[in-house]
């Protein structure tokens, strides 16, 4: 096959300069680009590098599921910011929208917060029953025996626990390397929706979204304690805020004032 069979349009004999015409009036496409040529894919590549300074996030959305104590993001973004955050973000849900330039990623569930209460009754009911309920009912030459079963069923309760803790910080580290891996590729997030509200999730943005700017913040959830009063505070000062929008202005009376002195235009229902 010759070359002219593959390139019957002679696409990759076009000036540099021609084809960097091509690829920013076209905009989108960037695979199929690289495939004319090697010069057509170092020409893309080189473009999206340049360009990544100025991608946008078009909406992300953290859902806090309260009961579970888990979150999980839902993002939105155009198909230009894919390729400069390169493949797929480890085992999060990734697929096309209903248009064909956009693209959607939703997280894996993230475990903010494990319920030590449980684990603490279940070692202190086992503190208990083997060093008060047992003597009392069980023989003295039979006390031993049981005290060591006890003893066996105590150190198995503490490798769970311990397996459960490293499980939920692990789970919580790949989401949070992941967020901050796309919130890296961009400049900025159009619409952030929050979905309920905790102190971990908020610290957990807080800490991947680097200098990302965000122009228009939903709140759905009730603000609980001065800490996240202070972690929303600290978002919008840090990431120039411009709008917010609040469900229920009930329990933001402190946060809408001091939104207010930033010049942030707050609307509620």
């Amino acid at each position: 096959v010759n070359r002219a069979d593959e390139d019957p349009l002679g696409f990759s004999d076009l000036p540099d300069d021609i084809i960097r015409l091509i690829i920013r009036a076209e905009g989108h496409s960037f695979t199929t680009m690289r495939l004319i040529s090697s010069r057509w894919s170092r020409l893309v590549l080189e473009h999206l590098k340049r360009q990544s300074n100025n991608l946008t996030l078009n909406k992300v959305i953290l859902a806090v599921d309260e009961k579970k104590e888990t979150m999980r993001m839902h993002a939105v973004f155009d198909e230009s910011l894919k390729y400069n955050y390169g493949g797929s973000l480890g085992d999060w849900i990734e697929s096309k929208t209903s248009q064909d330039t956009t693209w959607e990623v939703l997280s894996t569930p993230c475990i903010l917060k494990v319920k030590e209460e449980v684990w603490i009754a279940l070692f202190v009911l086992w503190g208990f029953v083997i060093t008060v309920l047992i003597p009392l009912l069980i023989e003295r030459q039979k006390l031993v025996v049981y005290r060591m079963h006890l003893t066996v069923f105590g150190l198995l309760i503490g490798l769970i626990n311990g397996f459960v803790f490293f499980y939920s910080w692990k789970k919580r580290k790949t989401v949070q390397q992941n967020m901050i891996r796309l919130f890296s590729c961009t400049r900025k997030i159009e619409t952030l929706v929050l979905n309920g509200l905790s102190d971990e999730m908020l610290e957990l943005f807080r800490s991947t979204i680097g200098n990302l700017k965000i122009d228009y913040i939903e709140l759905h959830g009730q603000i609980s304690g001065e800490q996240q009063n202070q972690l929303l505070l600290h978002i919008a000062r840090e990431c120039g805020l411009k709008r917010v929008f609040v469900s229920k202005y009930k329990g933001y009376e402190r946060f809408v004032d001091e939104l207010a002195r930033l010049n942030v235009h707050v609307s509620y229902k």
